[in-house]
């Protein structure tokens, strides 16, 4: 199988810190950094802004 747009994805933690990935690219995926603060967890861009 040969890599192209249709069958290969590009997942970024939130660090990248890029505004919309997936308006910039529609195969590009951001997992949210888990950021722990004491015993509360939260997740970045998601929990956190």
């Amino acid at each position: 199988m040969r890599l192209s747009s249709e069958n290969t994805a590009v997942v970024l933690d939130s660090t990248a810190d890029l505004p919309d990935p997936q308006g910039r690219n529609p195969n590009w995926r951001m997992v949210p950094l888990y950021v722990q603060f004491g015993t509360e967890t939260f997740r970045d861009y998601v929990d956190l802004s």
